[in-house]
């Protein structure tokens, strides 16, 4: 599949995590508040994160979109943590090298195309954001990819 296909799927799922919630909200009462509470910047934070996710197994391609996403996102990640003042410069720089050098080791469908890899990254972006609705998006949508591969 290629890289739209896989955007295509991780919308779907997207759409169908939402729905999941929604449907659990109002069913049991579950206060999962993602109807009435969660805010919309969350939302359009979720939504970028959630396609991303469904294309970052790719990142070991040289030559794909997602490889590309992920040089320009990583750049400009780390640049707004550092001018929020939510990370220092030197932290920065060194979060910076470390990523890139992580794009240049793996091979393809190696370690990026697991469940591990899937759950580690969604529970980082998770944490980066502090909120664990966006890190189940993120692994839902990063699952699709692995499911669209098959």
């Amino acid at each position: 599949m290629n890289w739209k296909g896989h955007m295509v799927l991780g919308a779907a799922t997207f759409c169908g995590i939402y729905a999941l919630f929604l449907v659990l909200d109002r069913s049991f009462n579950l206060m999962l508040y993602m109807n009435t509470l969660i805010p919309l910047p969350t939302l359009f934070i979720a939504i970028p994160i959630g396609l991303y996710s469904s294309v970052i197994p790719d990142t070991d391609i040289r030559t794909s979109v997602a490889y590309s996403l992920s040089v320009v996102f990583i750049v400009a990640f780390t640049w707004i943590l550092v001018i929020l003042g939510t990370i220092s410069p030197l932290l920065g720089l060194i979060a910076l090298s470390l990523c890139m050098v992580g794009l240049l080791i793996p091979h393809h469908r190696g370690f990026m195309h697991t469940l591990t890899f899937a759950m580690l990254f969604g529970m980082g972006i998770g944490i980066l954001f502090a909120d664990w609705r966006i890190s189940i998006f993120s692994i839902g949508c990063a699952l699709s990819h692995l499911l669209g591969d098959k």
